[in-house]
């Protein structure tokens, strides 16, 4: 360290500023050396390297002092591994009444802004990027999630993108051609141009890796937009508004002009579109597309926008850093004016403008530093206007950049408070833990006292237990022996009870094998069947007793008429049955009886009478009018009685329509017309899902119209389309 000079211990670390060399960052705890105090700043000496420290880091030490200290501590210039390292934050410097009012107040005891400054060459050992996101492993197109397009066009497309492991990341993913030599060389020198440009005040990038014939490029994304969005909204802003907001935003960009052009990288496509703000209203220049590094040259050729290009890009096909200068201050006009200020009628007029120098008086409201500062970038002559490095040591850039500064020593201040009473915290909460563990270890060893001195009780209360069921045990060896006896007993019995039941099985059998013989073999109705059929004819009326005996008559006769039935049977047999009044019977039952006493057995017996006969048969059954009964039988509630009676219906038309002939009309058609048979029908077909109903009810509304005009079009053409499917 060299001699000379107060020596000054760091209270708080200063990690300095990104991409400028004149601030040197220093660790909490570091002794330095003063050379020379300035009002924010004091220039000090650390291990042969000057540079600024805000003066609120540092306190006053002696010699004595900090020699004790070195000897006490031999890496006291070292970080202090106790305190992590700051992150050096960005926060838009937000501006006071105070601090707007001293930026516009005139510059009478200040000095101006002027060619009198002497400028400051770009450093050399500037910084050459900014790891925004850490990137653990490559990615691949597939592990992002596109959330909306920003933008296309020929240059290719910009996504809005989120990694898909890590939802909460959203980035910028730009598409670009990579498909020939061409694409691919432009394609690599932007990612080269992102990657040095890389820094607190540019757009970061992240990572890059191709997917069928484009390069992707992953960089940060700014959540605020762009500045032609901010210059939209200030239009309704005050003027106090907008110079406070433009003040933000020109030092901003300023930055990080001055880390590119020390980089002797020149944008050359600097406009409002390419400016992006983050959520905190922080500046970013992005878009290094066009990008180009001077290399040995003192210029580049001319590209990006016309309007926002300066003089010799439209006359010597040339641009420099200079130009980058004179596109932000038209930036700069224009976000404090909301016009352009060479803005013409046409792209030709606005052009010839900016070769002329011909602008729009700036308004009065722009005055002082600000003023000569705009008008010294927009010079026709790049040799007349300011560097980035001039622009920002003049006292309105000195005063933002200490304005900035002290912000984010507040803020490393709350920080450094919080860390501290986070580990106070800490501390606290882990001597609670402690105190708690000892207490649940004492809960712990009482509550197995507890427990042992409870299992001891167990044991005598299960040796009690144990003689108790021992007991029991004897004694139920004693019932078990008993019990075994009445089970033999009850064994014999249900054997008795199972040869009665296979008995009677068999002598029902017979029975019914007897009434089938007789059947067969009688010419004349036999008295059982007449008997059936005076029991299905008898009127439901006298007592609920009487009544209730009635039914269950009906009911059983019925389940024998259908277990009769079951097994096919010869005509002759099914015409006894008809004969003896049993069909009467049934017809009665579904014309006169309450629906909800006719069981299924009924419509069962009905039907199976039916299936399988000839058409004699069925044409019996037709001539005792058995229409109204079954038609009646579709308001019952349960489902399989209506099958019953669309099915019947549908048996006693079949045997109509076969034995008429063809070409002539359904001979039963008047009679089921008689009872709106077929609107009742064709509202069975329209209300059932079920296949075997709509079969059923289409087929009947056919056979009835055979040979016949249908005057209701719309039925006519459902039944078809039915029919036809």
């Amino acid at each position: 360290m060299a001699t000379g000079g107060e020596l000054f211990e760091v209270l708080y670390e200063y990690t300095g500023r990104e991409g400028d060399s004149q601030f040197l960052p220093v660790a909490k705890g570091d002794i330095v050396r003063v050379i020379k105090k300035e009002d924010a700043y004091f220039i000090v000496e650390k291990d042969g390297t000057t540079g600024k420290v805000p003066k609120r880091k540092l306190q006053a030490c002696s010699e004595a002092a900090s020699a004790k200290k070195d000897q006490a501590n031999p890496t006291s210039q070292q970080h202090d591994p106790k305190y992590p390292k700051m992150p050096n934050l960005s926060m838009p410097p937000i501006l006071s009444p105070q601090e707007l009012q001293e930026i516009n107040r005139p510059t009478t005891s200040r000095r101006r802004f002027g060619s009198n400054l002497k400028e400051i060459s770009p450093s050399s050992n500037s910084g050459t990027g900014v790891a925004l996101y850490k990137i653990a492993k490559p990615h691949k197109y597939e592990d992002f999630q596109i959330i909306r397009e920003l933008s296309r066009g020929a240059f290719g497309r910009v996504l809005v993108v989120r990694l898909k492991e890590s939802p909460e990341i959203v980035l910028v993913m730009k598409r670009v051609p990579y498909f020939n030599d061409k694409d691919r060389k432009a394609a690599d020198e932007e990612v080269s141009m992102l990657k040095l440009a890389g820094s607190k005040y540019t757009v970061n990038y992240v990572e890059s890796f191709t997917f069928d014939v484009d390069l992707c490029i992953v960089m940060e994304y700014c959540d605020g937009g762009n500045l032609r969005e901010m210059i939209l909204k200030t239009k309704t802003l005050t003027v106090k508004e907008r110079k406070n907001i433009c003040y933000n935003i020109f030092y901003q960009v300023l930055m990080g002009l001055k880390h590119l052009h020390s980089l002797d990288i020149v944008h050359r496509d600097l406009k409002p579109e390419n400016v992006f703000l983050d959520k905190d209203g922080n500046a970013k220049t992005g878009d290094f597309g066009l990008a180009l590094k001077m290399e040995s040259k003192s210029q580049v050729y001319a590209a990006g926008t016309q309007n926002y290009q300066p003089s010799e890009a439209h006359t010597q096909n040339k641009m420099t850093d200079k130009s980058d200068v004179w596109s932000l201050g038209v930036i700069i006009t224009e976000l404090l004016t909301g016009i352009h200020p060479f803005e013409g009628r046409t792209m030709d007029v606005t052009i010839a403008n900016i070769k002329s120098g011909k602008y729009r008086p700036l308004p009065d409201f722009v005055q002082g530093d600000l003023k000569d500062m705009i008008i010294s970038m927009i010079n026709t002559d790049p040799s007349k206007r300011p560097s980035a490095s001039l622009l920002l040591d003049s006292d309105m850039m000195q005063l933002l950049a200490k304005i900035e500064t002290e912000k984010e020593e507040k803020l490393q201040i709350i920080e450094e408070k919080q860390k501290e009473k986070k580990r106070a915290d800490d501390s606290e909460t882990k001597t609670r833990v402690a105190n708690i563990k000892i207490r649940t270890v004492e809960e712990r060893a009482h509550k197995a006292e507890q427990e042992k001195n409870d299992a001891n009780e167990k044991i005598r209360v299960n040796e009690e237990k144990i003689r108790l069921l021992e007991q029991q045990k004897n004694e139920i060896n004693q019932k078990t022996l008993k019990t075994e006896e009445k089970l033999n007993q009850s064994e014999q019995a249900k054997k008795e009870a199972d040869k009665k039941a296979e008995e009677d099985k068999i002598k029902f059998e017979a029975e019914i094998k007897k009434l089938n013989e007789q059947l067969t073999q009688t010419r004349l109705p036999c008295p059982i069947l007449k008997k059936i059929g005076e029991d299905l004819k008898k009127p439901v009326a006298g007592t609920d007793e009487q009544k209730k005996e009635i039914l269950q008559f009906q009911e059983n006769d019925s389940k024998l008429i259908s277990r009769t039935f079951e097994p096919k049977q010869e005509d002759e047999i099914k015409k006894r049955v008809i004969e003896s009044g049993i069909v009467e019977g049934f017809i009665s039952i579904f014309e006169k009886q309450e629906l909800s006493t006719i069981v299924r057995a009924s419509s069962q017996a009905f039907i199976r009478l039916l299936i399988d006969s000839s058409d004699e048969v069925k044409l019996l059954v037709k001539q005792l009018k058995p229409f109204p009964g079954l038609f009646r039988l579709f308001d019952h509630t349960e489902r399989l009685v209506l099958c019953d009676a669309i099915g019947s219906i549908y048996l006693i038309l079949v045997a109509g329509a076969t034995s008429s002939s063809e070409d002539q009309p359904h001979p039963h058609f008047d009679v089921v017309q008689a009872c709106d048979g077929v609107k009742k029908i064709y509202s069975q077909f329209q209300n059932k899902q079920e296949e075997y109903e709509k079969d059923r009810a289409a087929f009947c509304i056919g056979y009835l119209y055979r040979a016949r005009e249908c005057t209701d079009v719309v039925m006519l053409k459902d039944i078809f389309t039915y029919l036809k499917t």
